[in-house]
């Protein structure tokens, strides 16, 4: 007899007769699984005792019958779409709803389902804000070809900087940032994609945003997750007239779910940003230029008059860019406006978030440490050790364990 549960981390469990499927994996006796304390799962078991937490945290009790009937429609969904898949060579499901509406479990459950069925998609993570599977301020990606279930840890093949932790303000880049993603894969033979995307949704800007996704991408599948079913009908009245052969799936998102403030959400960035794992890196801007809200090395180095130095005080470096001359100092702001002039403090570089591009184009996660612009030198922490072309600057940085905007 079959027996469905609803367990909220953190806990470990162990399937100890038959099977449990989470998030359309399926895991057998013997098998262990990690819930981490943000996440919570429903387990459909294939008998009444398959499974037992093997410590006293979190919290385990039977599923109620509209969880259970929203995760049938999960799964009756995910095998649909990877009905179709199967049997073209070309697959591309668009993933979009709110924040916590279930979008990332649900791009979970579909992967396990296409792996279950012998597909191996890419998992395209457009969440700058809240990335699964690379760092903050990221559009990452993995190639999935085994059983997945959430990871704290980054695990990204290969990325976009969009410089940021929201999309607003930056929709073109992260539609750009996941067109050039996708079409790095799509170069390397890569055929089945799972765009998980933001959370920003249900508003005109934002679906004016995710229309121009629709757009651009021709998704053959996109799936709206919403309790408020009016917003994904309206959504797909707009998108079936910018793609009419994409076919878009309404689900419902889950009526429980393990809710998560704007604390936890910070701390969760911050948990992605293993310092120990990266490794201190001497930059030479002259080489390595820099480009972005912080541009350097792309100009000629240059003196400035002495006049000036009253006004900047200790420079520590100036660079001819164009009609403009940067001047990067070191003390107290400089409040003064001169129309040939861009003043920048020191302080503006420490900890802040950059992306590091390589001949492949693909961006890597760095922090600036610090600067020695007489060099002229760059510290960067990475956990990246290969060649950089050169430097995306943002205004986010890294702070007290977490990572956050620039009030500069």
């Amino acid at each position: 007899m079959t027996k469905n549960f609803f367990v909220e981390g953190p806990c470990m469990l162990e399937v100890t007769r038959g099977t449990a499927t989470i998030n359309g994996g399926l895991y057998r006796e013997g098998e262990k699984i990690i819930v981490h304390a943000d996440r919570s799962y429903l387990i459909m078991c294939s008998d009444d005792n398959c499974i037992r937490p093997l410590s006293a945290h979190g919290k385990m009790r039977e599923a109620n019958d509209v969880e259970v009937k929203v995760s049938e429609e999960w799964i009756t969904t995910a095998e649909n779409i990877t009905s179709d898949c199967a049997s073209t060579d070309k697959c591309t499901v668009l993933v979009l709803g709110r924040t916590e509406s279930g979008k990332t479990t649900f791009s979970e459950t579909l992967a396990n389902r296409m792996i279950y069925n012998k597909i191996t998609p890419c998992l395209i993570d457009g969440d700058v804000g809240q990335s699964t599977i690379g760092y903050p301020g990221f559009i990452s990606s993995k190639i999935i070809n085994k059983r997945v279930l959430w990871e704290r840890k980054p695990q990204s093949e290969y990325s976009y900087f969009v410089g940021d932790i929201t999309p607003v303000g930056h929709e073109y880049r992260v539609v750009i940032g996941l067109t050039k993603v996708l079409n790095h894969y799509l170069t390397n033979n890569i055929r089945y994609f799972i765009i998980d995307t933001d959370g920003w949704f249900g508003d005109r800007s934002s679906s004016l945003y995710k229309l121009l996704l629709v757009q651009l991408i021709k998704p053959t599948h996109v799936v709206c997750l919403a309790n408020n079913r009016e917003e994904c009908i309206d959504f797909k009245n707009a998108a079936k007239k910018l793609s009419p052969d994409s076919k878009v799936h309404i689900v419902s998102s889950p009526p429980v779910k393990k809710e998560r403030d704007r604390t936890t959400r910070r701390i969760l960035r911050g948990e992605k940003i293993l310092l120990s794992e990266l490794n201190k890196r001497n930059l030479n801007i002259s080489e390595t230029p820099m480009i972005g809200e912080i541009s350097l090395g792309i100009g000629t180095p240059t003196q400035i008059p002495q006049e000036l130095k009253q006004v900047a005080g200790d420079v520590l470096y100036a660079e001819k860019q164009f009609d403009k001359v940067i001047v990067v100092y070191k003390g107290r702001e400089i409040k003064t406006q001169l129309r040939s002039y861009v003043f920048i403090n020191e302080k503006r570089f420490e900890n802040m978030i950059v992306g590091l591009v390589d001949p492949t184009g693909n961006h890597h996660f760095g922090i600036i440490q610090g600067v020695s612009l007489q060099s002229p030198s760059i510290y960067i922490l990475t956990p990246y050790q290969g060649k950089i072309d050169y430097i995306l600057t943002s205004r986010i940085k890294y702070h007290e364990g977490t990572i956050v905007k620039s009030v500069d």
